[in-house]
């Protein structure tokens, strides 16, 4: 049995979400649910500084907005990075400079 690209492709994602945000752990069951499972991982961990990175950003919070699981996606990442001390690419519909602020503000 061959693995389809959409497959690999969700392998791909799946790696990156456990290696950048859940430090390797297992990733969450709603993840197959989520509108990021299908999307390329770079729009979600973009290269960091200039005018497309600000474009990247936006595209990937459009593919959050109508996402069935977003508010689970963004508590378990709070809680992620609330222990890791680090923050980087969009999830659960923000940037990490808003979660740094929510971060901050629910100190």
């Amino acid at each position: 049995m061959s693995v389809s690209d959409a497959e690999r492709a969700t392998a791909a994602v799946r790696s990156r979400f456990r290696t950048v945000l859940f430090a390797g752990g297992p990733v969450p069951s709603w993840h197959e649910r989520a509108a990021c499972a299908s999307a390329p991982t770079s729009m979600f961990f973009p290269e960091t500084g200039g005018t497309l990175q600000a474009v990247t950003v936006r595209a990937a919070k459009r593919v959050c907005a109508g996402c069935v699981v977003r508010e689970q996606c963004l508590a378990d990442v709070m809680a992620y990075e609330s222990r890791a001390h680090r923050r980087y690419g969009v999830a659960g519909g923000t940037s990490a400079a808003q979660r740094s602020q929510r971060g901050r503000r629910h100190r």
